[in-house]
């Protein structure tokens, strides 16, 4: 009996390479918990990700931390960046990068504002928690665009807690139940 080498040869069937992410993928769900309970600091490692995978796949000449420490002025490129890539994918997202950017931008600048000058004229103690709860809005429908574009819609491939996360959550903790420990004893 004979066989044909195409019988004999044992095929193996060959997992696509998935193409690098462009971008930070992250569940909606873990996107709020880790957003909220780091008091939104967690925006600031969310931009430097961002940044980061999109110069490796890219080669872009950005540097991460440099956009990530200026982040409000490269919003709108990151939104843009995000967006271009939509097009080069021929992936259709309905999400307003510009109105988006500029929402961020400007809440961006009231909280700073509020923060920072609480007895300035205008200034209430609800405008940083507002401010926080609308950025939280704004980047979900970013963070929403980038999972769209990677193919993870529900960002899957990362969302779950890890103990890094755990300990960014922690540290925060600390950090709040000191200033109120300070804001208590100072009014003693």
């Amino acid at each position: 009996m004979t066989t044909s080498a195409e019988e004999s040869t044992p095929t193996t069937q060959a997992t696509p390479l998935l193409a690098a992410p462009r971008f930070y993928i992250v569940s909606k769900n873990k996107f709020i918990v880790m957003f909220l309970l780091t008091l939104g600091y967690y925006y600031t490692y969310w931009l430097y990700k961002n940044w980061k995978t999109y110069r490796i796949a890219t080669n872009a000449r950005v540097l991460p931390l440099i956009r990530t420490i200026m982040g409000v002025l490269f919003t709108y490129s990151l939104h843009m960046k995000i967006d271009r890539q939509l097009y080069i994918s021929h992936t259709h997202y309905k999400w307003h990068p510009r109105l988006l950017a500029l929402a961020l931008i400007v809440s961006e600048f009231v909280g700073i504002y509020a923060a920072f000058w609480p007895s300035a004229p205008g200034a209430h103690s609800a405008i940083p928690a507002a401010t926080l709860l609308f950025n939280l809005f704004c980047l979900l429908r970013v963070q929403s665009a980038i999972n769209h574009l990677e193919n993870d819609p529900l960002g899957q491939q990362n969302s779950k807690i890890t103990a890094a996360n755990c300990f960014w959550i922690s540290l925060t903790g600390v950090g709040l139940a000191m200033l109120i420990y300070t804001a208590v004893m100072a009014k003693l």
